[in-house]
């Protein structure tokens, strides 16, 4: 009976950490930007490693620490499903001429470049 009852408190406690570590992950993993900005793309430009940098007609004249001269999708921020769709939205309105939304950090989080990260695309 005891053994039982260990085993389940063990079973207990490593399901709470479980939980405590996954709640920890999420909340420092989560991407959060703070500003927006819309645009029509004007230069796309994408690299083999997986890296998009893109030109707004607005472009911003600076962002904080970041170079401002490109707006960068960072493949080792994002997922490759995530940096595929967004790269897909981006040439649907470069070749249609259309505006874009984008999210990013206008405090100066840059891409692995030095560009400005983008947390969004729409």
């Amino acid at each position: 009976m005891l053994k039982l009852m260990l085993r389940r408190r063990g079973a207990f406690l490593s399901a709470l950490m479980t939980a405590f570590v996954g709640i920890a992950v999420m909340s420092t993993a989560s991407a959060t930007y703070n500003s927006n900005i819309g645009g029509m793309p004007t230069s796309v430009i994408s690299y083999e490693a997986g890296t998009v940098l893109f030109i707004l007609d607005s472009q911003p004249a600076s962002n904080g620490a970041c170079n401002a001269g490109y707006f960068e999708i960072d493949p080792t921020n994002s997922s490759d499903a995530v940096v595929a769709r967004m790269y897909a939205r981006l040439l649907v309105a470069y070749t249609q001429q259309q505006g874009v939304q984008i999210g990013y950090d206008n405090t100066g989080a840059c891409g692995a470049l030095g560009f400005i990260h983008v947390y969004r695309v729409g």
